[in-house]
C-alpha cells in the first residue's frame, strides 16, 4: 500500500529533495503533538525545537533520565531516493548511573554548572557534544513518495581504551586516573539511540496511519578505539558490532534497502521480515507495528485526563509594526516548552505570508514547527476554527488579527464559538516609540478600548517621562485593561494569560464593551490598503536605502524579503519613517517581495515596481 502524505505536508513533499528531505522527520515531530495522550502513550516525556539551528531538538523519551540530542547532519539523493541523516547524542542526567559508562572528559562536562544549558544548544558547543555521540537515524523517501525507509545504525559497544592512561593533574606524584590500557569508555550505544528510534518509529506509524511493510536488521564486524600520545586510532573486533535496522513503509521490495551506512566490515548476520509474515519474536512488542490503531485517542483523550475539552482563545492583535510577532515569538516558546500544542490563526490584510497549499477547507496551513501550526483564514471563523480543533486537537488557539484589524468588530463572531472553544481575552500591543500615530489613525484607538491585556512594547526608544504620559493616556482610554510595559515583546505569559483551568469565556466580549455607542471601524475607514511587489532580481542595497529614506508618511508599514547584490537575502522591516536590513535565512526562501501598507499608495508602488525591475 502506497504511503499518504497529504494530511502530513499538503502539497509536494520532495519538490527539491536535497532540501525537503530533512523537513519529514520534523513534520512527523509537529503532528505527534497535536494529540497529547497519543504522544504520551508512544513514550514522548518532551521536545523541544533549537532556538537558533534549523533540523535540531532536544528530547526526553520514557525509560531514560537524561536527554537526547538529534540534529540533522547531511542530505543526499542516492538511486531514485532522497535522504537525511540525522546525529543522535545522548546527554546522561549528572547523576544516571550510565553517566559512568560514558569517557572521562565526558564525565567531566555532566559536572559542570552550566551542563544543561550547553545541552540545549548542543550545536554551539561541538568538542562536548562529539563526547556524547551515540548514532545515527536516517529517513528516507523515493521520488514517487510512494514508499519511506526510516533506519538506525549504530556500534553495540562503544569503546575506547587509554593506550597511556590519564593522570591526575593536581597530583603531585604519579598517580593515574585511569590506569594504562584501561577502557576509558564502554558505552552501550545501540541500545540507547535504539531506545529513540522506537518511539521514533512509532510516531512514524502514527502519523503515516500505516505499520511497516519490511524489515532488516544487519550486524557488521565492529571497532574498538584507543588513543594515546601517537592519536586515536580504530581496529575490527568480533568483540563489538555494528548495528543497523532499517523500517521501510509503503510500497518498497528488499532491494530498496540499500542505504549506505558507510559500514567497511563484513556482514555477521542478517534478519529480514516483510508483510505477512510473523513479526520477529525479538521485536514483537515494539510500539511501531501498531502506534496507528490508537488514532481513537484523538476523540476522548482530554475527557480521560478531566480536562475542559475547549480550548482557550486568545486574540492578539496591534498596530502595524507594534511588535506583535516578537511578543507572539516569546509566547509559543513558552507553549512549546510547556510542551503544549499551539494553532495559530492569522488574519492578515494583504497576502504577506509565503503562499500555503489551499485545500477545500476555511484555512490553509502556512507554516508547521514543533509543538504549533500557523494558518491563515480563508473562509469563514467558526468554519475554520472547527476544522482546525477537529484535525490538530490543539491546547490553545491564538488568533492573531492583522495590525489594520478593528478587534472590537470581532465581538459578534466570538459570541457564538463558545460551543467550540473558551474566549480567554483580547491582547493589544502598542508600540511606544510610535504612540503618537494613535492620533492618525482612528483604529489603534478602537484596539486599544478592546484590549483585556495591553503591552506597551519598544519602551527603551522612549524616555521615562514620555513612557507615564503613554500609560495614564492609556488607563484612561481603558480602565479595566491590565497594562505590562516591555521591550521587544517580552513578558511571562503565566502573568497575563490563563492557564486553562479558569474560566473567562464570553463574559469579557458581551459585558466588558457593552456601552460602546457606535459601531467599530473596520480598516478600510482609517482608507489603510496594501499593495504587494514581487521581485525576481537582486537590488543594490544603496537603491534600496535611497527608498526606505524617501517612503512618504503615508505609508505606514513595510516589509518583505529581497536579495542584494553579492549579497544574503535580507528581511526588510520598516514602521513610520524607521527600518531594519537583516539576513535572512535562505534556506527558507520561497519568493521574493516587498509589501506595503498605508494610504492612497499610488506613489509608493512607482517606486518600489521600479526598484523591482530596474
Amino acid at each position: 500500500m502506497k504511503i499518504n502524505l497529504s494530511h502530513i505536508k499538503p502539497g509536494v513533499m520532495v519538490e527539491h529533495p536535497a532540501n525537503d528531505i530533512g523537513e519529514l522527520l520534523q513534520h512527523f515531530l509537529s503532528l505527534i503533538q497535536f494529540v497529547p495522550i497519543v504522544r504520551f502513550t508512544i513514550g514522548w516525556r518532551g521536545m523541544v525545537p533549537s532556538t537558533r539551528y534549523h533540523h535540531c531538538w532536544t528530547l526526553k523519551i520514557k525509560g531514560f533520565q537524561g536527554v537526547f540530542g538529534l540534529c540533522l547532519a547531511n542530505t543526499e539523493i542516492n538511486n531514485h531516493w532522497s535522504q537525511a541523516t540525522f546525529r543522535v547524542c545522548y546527554f546522561p542526567d549528572p547523576d544516571e548511573s550510565l553517566v559512568e559508562r560514558f569517557s572521562m572528559a565526558a564525565v567531566y562536562y555532566t559536572q559542570q554548572d552550566n551542563y544543561r544549558e550547553h545541552c540545549r544548544e548542543f550545536l554551539d558547543y561541538p568538542e562536548m557534544a562529539a563526547l556524547f555521540d551515540v548514532g545515527n537515524i536516517l529517513l528516507a523517501i523515493n521520488d514517487a513518495e510512494s514508499a519511506i525507509v526510516l533506519s538506525v545504525q549504530a556500534p553495540s559497544r562503544h569503546k575506547i581504551t587509554s593506550k597511556d592512561g590519564i593522570v591526575n593533574p593536581t597530583s603531585a606524584t604519579t598517580e593515574y586516573l585511569l590506569a594504562p590500557d584501561e577502557l576509558d569508555q564502554n558505552l552501550p550505544s545501540f541500545v540507547i539511540v535504539y531506545g529513540l528510534f522506537k518511539v521514533i518509529a512509532a510516531t512514524a506509524t502514527f502519523s503515516l496511519q500505516q505499520s511497516p511493510s519490511q524489515l532488516i536488521r544487519e550486524r557488521h564486524m565492529g571497532h574498538s578505539y584507543c588513543f594515546g600520545v601517537d592519536g586515536l586510532k580504530r581496529q575490527p573486533t568480533h568483540f563489538v558490532d555494528d548495528l543497523t535496522l532499517s523500517l521501510g513503509y509503503g510500497e518498497i521490495s528488499m532491494t530498496d534497502f540499500s542505504h549506505n551506512f558507510n559500514l567497511d566490515t563484513p556482514i555477521k548476520s542478517s534478519l529480514q521480515w516483510q508483510e505477512g509474515q510473523p513479526y520477529p519474536s525479538i521485536m514483537r512488542d515494539v510500539f511501531w507495528w501498531n502506534a496507528h490503531k490508537i488514532n481513537d485517542l484523538k476523540a476522548y483523550d482530554k475527557r480521560m485526563m478531566g480536562i475542559e475539552e475547549r480550548p482557550p482563545l486568545y486574540v492578539i492583535s496591534g498596530f502595524l509594526g507594534s511588535g506583535k510577532t516578537s511578543f507572539l515569538q516569546h509566547y509559543l516558546e513558552h507553549e512549546v516548552q510547556r510542551g503544549r500544542f499551539v494553532a495559530v490563526l492569522q488574519n492578515e490584510m494583504g497576502q504577506v505570508s509565503l503562499d500555503g497549499k489551499l485545500m477545500d477547507q476555511s484555512y490553509s496551513i502556512t507554516e508547521l514547527n514543533e509543538g504549533t501550526v500557523c494558518c491563515s483564514l480563508a473562509g469563514e471563523l467558526r468554519t475554520a476554527l472547527g476544522q482546525i480543533i477537529s484535525r490538530f486537537q490543539p491546547d490553545v488557539i491564538v488568533l492573531e488579527t492583522s495590525g489594520a484589524t478593528n478587534p472590537l468588530y470581532l465581538r459578534e463572531d466570538l459570541v457564538p464559538l463558545s460551543e467550540i472553544v473558551r474566549f480567554d481575552s483580547v491582547t493589544i500591543v502598542v508600540d511606544a516609540g510610535q504612540y503618537r500615530a494613535i492620533e492618525q489613525y482612528d483604529v489603534i484607538a478602537d484596539q486599544i478600548h478592546a484590549a483585556d491585556i495591553i503591552i506597551v512594547n519598544k519602551i527603551d526608544k522612549v524616555s521615562e517621562a514620555i513612557l507615564q504620559g503613554i500609560m495614564t493616556d492609556l488607563t484612561k482610554r481603558n480602565p479595566h485593561a491590565k497594562i505590562y510595559p516591555t521591550t521587544q515583546g517580552y513578558v511571562n505569559p503565566r502573568v497575563i494569560f490563563s492557564d486553562g483551568s479558569e474560566t473567562s469565556d464570553k463574559t469579557r466580549v458581551d459585558n466588558q464593551h457593552s456601552e460602546e455607542p457606535n459601531m467599530p471601524r473596520k480598516h478600510h475607514h482609517d482608507q489603510l490598503t496594501s499593495i504587494k511587489i514581487p521581485f525576481d532580481r537582486a537590488v543594490r542595497r544603496g537603491d534600496l536605502i535611497d527608498v526606505l529614506d524617501t517612503l512618504p508618511s503615508n505609508v505606514f508599514r513595510l516589509k518583505g524579503i529581497v536579495t542584494l547584490e553579492s549579497e544574503r537575502p535580507v528581511l526588510v522591516q520598516y514602521v513610520a519613517g524607521d527600518y531594519q536590513i537583516n539576513d535572512f535565512d535562505s534556506s527558507m526562501l520561497e519568493e521574493q517581495f516587498l509589501v506595503a501598507i498605508g494610504h492612497d499608495l499610488t506613489q509608493v508602488q512607482l517606486q518600489l515596481t521600479q526598484l523591482a525591475v530596474v
